[in-house]
C-alpha cells in the first residue's frame, strides 16, 4: 500500500481519538442537567470524572499489550463500537449508577484511541514523519475537545442531554463502519521469542521504577496537567460563570480557546524544547500555569480578557512535551517506551485521584443556597476550594527544577 493510503488510514484511526473527546467533555457541560435529572450534588457529578479517568489510565498497559498482538484496525473498530454502545447506555440511564458504569465502560475502550493511531503511524508511515504523526494525533485530539465543547454547549440549549449523547453514539457507530471498511487490516508484528533470559536487561527495566529521576519527571507531568483537567475539562463551566460573572456561552467559548491554545502551543513548545532545553519549557509552563490560574480565580475580567487568558493558559500548558522528551531520553533508546508510558499514566492518574476531591471539599467547607433544588455556591466558596489548584503548578516547578535536562548544549 502506498504512503498516501497509509496517511489516510492513520487519519481515520485518529478520528476515533478525536471523537472520544465529544463524550469526554460532555459531563462537565451537562452537569446541571444531570443534577436536575437524578437529584445529585456537585460532589456526585464529580464522580463521573473519576469514573472516566481512572479506567482510562488503568487500561493503558492492557491496551499496549493488545496492540502488540492484534490488528490495530480490528482493535480500533471494536473499541469504537463499544464506545458507541457505552454512549447509548449513558443516554438511556435511569440512575446515577448507570451513568457511572457507562462512563467507565466508555473510558476503558477509549484508551485505544491515541495508542492505536500512534501504533499504526509507527508501523506504517515513513520514519521521517512518525514524530510529526504523533504530534498531529495529539493536536487533532485537542481539536475534538474544542469542537465538542462548542457543539455540545450550543446543542444543550435546544436538545436534552439524552438526545445529545444518543446522537454521539450514532456518530461513533458511523465512524466504526468507516474504519472497518476503509482501513486495511494491519499485520501483527510478531516479536522473536528467545529462550535465553537476559538478567541484566530485566534488572535494568526494574531499575527504572526504582530511580527517583523517573518519578520526579513523571510527577511533573501529573501536576502540570491538573489545572487543565480541573478548569477546562471538568469544572470550568460550573465555577467560572460565578467567579467571573460571565454567561455560560462566554465561558464555553473561552474554554474551547484553551484547546486551541494547546493545539498551537504543542508544536511550538517542541521546537523551543529542542533548541533551548526541555526543563526550560517545563519551568515556563509551570510559571504561566500559576499566573493564568490566579487570574481566572481571583481577578474579575471582561469577556475578551478572560478568553485571552484561557487561550494563553492552553498555549502554555504544553510544558508536558518537554517532560515526555526527557522521559524518552533519560534511560536510553531501549527503555524509551517504558519510561514514556510511566509519565503518560502519571499524567492522568494524579489528576483522576485529586481533581474529583475538589467538589467534595467544596461541600465540606461551604453551605450552598438551593435554587430550584440546585446548590448555588458563592464566588468566595469556589475561590477557597479551587484555589488549592494553585499548588499544582508550584509542585510542577519544583519537579522541573529537580529534573536534569537531557539536552546537551
Amino acid at each position: 500500500m502506498n504512503a498516501k493510503k497509509h496517511w489516510i488510514s492513520w487519519f481515520l484511526l485518529t478520528m476515533f481519538f478525536v471523537g472520544h473527546y465529544f463524550f469526554r467533555v460532555t459531563p462537565g457541560i451537562i452537569n446541571l442537567e444531570l443534577m436536575k435529572s437524578f437529584s445529585l450534588s456537585f460532589t456526585d457529578t464529580a464522580q463521573l470524572t473519576r469514573c472516566f479517568f481512572l479506567p482510562y489510565t488503568l487500561a493503558q498497559l492492557p491496551v499496549g499489550y493488545c496492540m502488540s498482538r492484534f490488528s490495530t484496525k480490528n482493535l480500533i473498530t471494536l473499541a469504537c463500537i463499544m464506545c458507541a454502545l457505552a454512549t447509548f447506555c449513558f443516554s438511556q440511564s435511569s440512575s446515577f449508577a448507570y451513568l457511572c458504569a457507562s462512563t467507565a465502560f466508555f473510558a476503558s475502550f477509549a484508551a485505544f484511541g491515541f495508542v492505536g493511531a500512534v501504533s499504526y503511524a509507527n508501523a506504517n508511515l515513513p520514519a521521517e514523519y512518525r514524530s510529526l504523526a504523533v504530534g498531529l494525533t495529539q493536536a487533532l485530539g485537542m481539536v475534538g475537545g474544542f469542537l465538542g465543547m462548542n457543539i455540545i454547549t450550543q446543542s444543550i440549549q435546544i436538545y436534552t442531554w439524552q438526545q445529545i449523547t444518543f446522537i454521539t453514539s450514532l456518530g461513533l457507530c458511523f465512524l466504526a463502519l468507516i474504519i472497518g471498511f476503509a482501513v486495511p487490516s494491519t499485520p501483527v508484528l510478531v516479536k522473536n521469542v528467545t529462550t535465553t533470559a537476559n538478567p541484566s536487561k530485566e534488572a535494568h527495566e526494574r531499575s527504572i521504577f526504582l530511580q527517583s529521576k523517573t518519578w520526579i519527571n513523571s510527577l511533573y507531568a501529573g501536576f502540570i496537567y491538573i489545572p487543565f483537567m480541573a478548569f477546562v475539562e471538568s469544572y470550568g463551566m460550573t465555577f467560572l460563570p460565578t467567579i467571573q460573572q460571565q454567561s455560560t456561552e462566554v465561558i464555553a467559548f473561552g474554554l474551547s480557546l484553551a484547546f486551541v491554545g494547546w493545539i498551537i502551543g504543542g508544536p511550538a513548545c517542541g521546537i523551543i524544547a529542542d533548541r533551548y532545553g526541555r526543563t526550560l519549557v517545563m519551568k515556563i509552563s509551570a510559571i504561566a500555569g500559576f499566573i493564568c490560574s490566579m487570574l481566572m480565580l481571583f481577578v474579575p475580567m471582561s469577556a475578551l480578557n478572560l478568553q485571552i487568558v484561557l487561550f494563553l493558559f492552553g498555549l502554555t500548558n504544553t510544558g508536558i512535551i518537554g517532560c515526555y522528551s526527557i522521559s524518552a531520553e533519560m534511560h536510553g533508546p531501549s527503555q524509551a517506551s517504558l519510561s514514556i508510558s510511566i509519565a503518560n499514566m502519571t499524567t492522568i492518574l494524579i489528576g483522576a485521584l485529586l481533581v474529583p476531591l475538589l467538589p467534595r471539599l467544596l461541600d465540606l467547607q461551604s453551605t450552598p443556597l438551593f435554587v430550584d433544588g440546585l446548590p448555588m455556591y458563592s464566588a468566595a466558596d469556589y475561590q477557597h476550594t479551587f484555589g488549592l489548584v494553585l499548588l499544582a503548578p508550584i509542585a510542577a516547578y519544583l519537579c522541573a527544577a529537580l529534573t536534569r535536562d537531557t539536552k546537551q548544549f
